[in-house]
């Protein structure tokens, strides 16, 4: 076997040990601090404060974009307005739930001992952002469908009565 970490080393049996000198290449760890908690490197710590900063930017653009739909949408018709409903209710949900990611992502590197506390707590709203999102937009497919269905009835309807 070639390559990757099972291939071993020699005089490893197996082959399912750490790599030589302890870390993957390319991944630069720091040493766990004094009191339990794990801290990321500068460079680390730079790029989940970027990563938290565009996640809070994205966050208030969508409750922006969200509240304008919802205010505005009305104008393009009743059916319209009830089909943008829960895409702006979702946009507008998933915008404060990306803040509360960045944020997170952000206490990473305003912090020293919790690192992985703020990681984990991260990843976890990151999940509920991503139900929250295909809950949202399935709902919105699902009530477009119904519009488009009671629209071609109300047509049909409509024609069949004045003709």
């Amino acid at each position: 076997m070639q390559g990757g970490f099972g291939a071993g080393h020699p005089g490893q049996p197996g082959g399912y040990g750490p790599p030589q000198g302890g870390v993957a290449p390319g991944m630069a760890l720091s040493a766990p601090r004094p009191g339990g908690g794990y801290e990321f490197t500068p460079d680390q710590d730079q790029k989940l404060a970027s990563t938290g900063s565009k996640l809070l930017f994205a966050g208030i653009m969508q409750i922006i974009w969200g509240v304008g739909q919802l205010l505005f949408s009305w104008a393009w018709g009743l059916g319209q307005w009830f089909y943008n409903l829960p895409i702006s209710l979702t946009l507008i949900v998933i915008g404060i739930l990306a803040i509360g990611v960045g944020s997170s992502f952000k206490q990473i590197a305003q912090t020293q001992g919790s690192d992985i506390d703020h990681l984990m707590s991260a990843v976890g709203k990151l999940g509920g952002m991503a139900v929250v999102q295909i809950v949202g937009f399935a709902l919105a497919m699902i009530l477009g469908a119904a519009v488009v269905v009671i629209g071609v009835f109300l047509g049909v309807a409509l024609l069949a009565a004045g003709g």
